[in-house]
């Protein structure tokens, strides 16, 4: 029996990484993965892989001041906080796998 959270999951990124968007599905693949969107977005998304807790709104106001929308920036960062989630995910089940031998 297939595992339907996984599934689920898995939909869910293929959505966020390639469905449509306000955002190219590069740009979303790109924050998806944290290989750098472009100048604007890249000290956003990086705080939002590694120190959520650190953005401000001086981080939200230089995207927006080199043209992205409210809809695009929130499209980059959820893209980013999944795939944080994702990597963070991955690791500690082969942590886990690595642990049981």
């Amino acid at each position: 029996m297939p595992d339907e959270k996984r599934t689920a999951y898995e939909a869910l990124v293929d959505r966020i990484r390639r469905g449509p968007g306000g955002t190219t599905a590069d740009q979303r693949a790109h924050a998806f993965e944290n290989a750098g969107v472009g100048s604007a977005m890249d000290p956003l998304l990086a705080k939002v892989a590694a120190s959520p807790a650190r953005i401000t709104d001086a981080d939200f106001d230089a995207a927006r001041a080199a043209g992205l929308s409210e809809d695009q920036l929130f499209e980059l960062v959820i893209a980013s906080a999944v795939g944080q989630s994702t990597r963070m995910y991955d690791a500690a089940l082969a942590a886990l796998d690595e642990a049981a031998g």
